[in-house]
């Protein structure tokens, strides 16, 4: 197996146990939401039901819905320091463990240097179709309080039961909760992807030529462009042409969503040449002697 197909499915287990963590989240904001709900009925219910008409009584109406903004706002807080702090990782290890392949696979110092954090968060915050991540998830924020207002008032104006209330204020939450996985998911084939090209860059512009392959996994859910590059070998500083467009990766920004969400296509890497003087001592190095010795 090609190494890069190695780093990629280590990276991807932990990018899905991310999204399992995101799962978790949303599991106790309903039920801190439902909580709350279950509070206010249990105050100022008229024959088991909460009444649009008792709730609007005195603001109430607008103080639970505040509280229910400011759980949201809450949860979000940590939902966006997760997802930041996963691509960080993910980026940095993208970057650094292909750095460690291509170094102790060319048996040569290629000269690599700690990510600055400036460059970290452009990598992060890299414009995908005419919004930053950081503005992509507070739009997605913003829907969800709306809907949740629409959802809340709409079913006390009909009547609902607890019951009724809880499972469509459930339903919201799990519209949400797949569209903040699915920015984990794609995020974090971006940034990864966007690291190990980097890796390669740097090692290219030193003298280590380089070739990538896009790979796709073949499946009916493959989009037919993509299937129809699969197997393509270019050099590594050259653009794949895919479906009319450019792109120097998969998920590359440069793509319209359509050619980015969820796509699982991949890149792999082969030296094709070494132009450097060698050491043949550092391709026995282990990941963290190369870290501690070569990584500066």
């Amino acid at each position: 197996m090609n190494k890069f197909d190695s780093l990629k499915k280590r990276l991807e287990k932990a990018t899905n146990g991310k999204e399992k963590d995101v799962a978790k989240r949303y599991a106790s904001l309903y039920r801190e939401i439902s909580k709350l709900i279950s509070k206010n009925i249990s105050k100022y219910e008229k024959d088991g039901l909460l009444t649009y008409e008792e709730m609007v009584r005195y603001n109430r109406l607008e103080k639970m819905l505040k509280e229910i903004n400011e759980l949201i706002n809450g949860a979000e807080t940590g939902l966006r320091n997760e997802i930041h702090g996963h691509l960080r990782e993910q980026y940095t290890e993208s970057y650094y463990q292909s750095a460690f392949i291509l170094e102790t696979g060319a048996k040569a110092k290629i000269g690599y240097t700690t990510i600055k954090d400036e460059a970290l968060d452009k990598a992060i915050n890299n414009n995908f179709n005419g919004l930053t991540l950081n503005e992509r998830l507070s739009k997605r924020r913003g829907e969800l309080i709306y809907s949740m207002r629409e959802t809340i008032t709409r079913g006390l104006v009909e009547g609902q039961t607890y019951r009724g209330m809880a499972n469509i204020i459930k339903d919201e939450l799990e519209g949400d909760r797949a569209k903040a996985q699915r920015i984990v998911r794609t995020e974090s084939k971006r940034i990864r992807e966007s690291g190990a090209l980097e890796s390669v860059l740097h090692a290219q512009s030193k003298g280590i030529i380089m070739t990538k392959t896009w790979r796709n996994v073949n499946d009916e859910r493959s989009r037919p462009e993509h299937l129809d590059i699969d197997g393509t070998t270019i050099p590594a500083d050259e653009k794949f042409n895919m479906g009319g467009y450019e792109a120097n990766h998969p998920t590359d920004p440069i793509l319209p969503a359509i050619h980015s969400i969820n796509c699982r296509c991949y890149l792999t890497y082969e030296i094709e040449k070494v132009e450097r003087p060698q050491h043949e001592e550092i391709a026995d190095l282990t990941y963290a002697e190369w870290r501690k010795e070569r990584l500066k």
